[in-house]
């Protein structure tokens, strides 16, 4: 479960440096944009793309975000997570012949 959470974690801080980017590449384009005149068809092309990769990283930590919220009760109480699992699907309980 610990490679699932990392794996979790490593996606979350992937799409945070996504978005990190995007902040600074509008910035980037806001600073260009006063310093040389650029054509407004250029402007809204660069905008609009740096919108999609902003709304494509926020939607990578939405999933992350749903993902650790399953994890979270399994790493949090392992031994209770398989209870309530078996309690809710019995053939998925192992059997032990002592």
């Amino acid at each position: 479960m610990d490679e699932r959470v990392q794996g979790i974690a490593a996606l979350r801080d992937d799409a945070l440096r996504d978005l990190c980017s995007v902040r600074d590449d509008f910035a980037a384009l806001a600073a260009e944009a006063n310093r040389s005149p650029i054509t407004s068809a250029e402007y809204a092309r660069r905008f609009n793309e740096l919108q999609a990769r902003q709304r494509h990283a926020a939607r990578a930590i939405t999933r992350t975000e749903e993902a650790l919220a399953f994890v979270g009760p399994v790493e949090d109480d392992p031994i209770a997570y398989g209870d309530a699992l078996y309690a809710k699907f019995p053939l998925t309980q192992p059997t032990f012949s002592f």
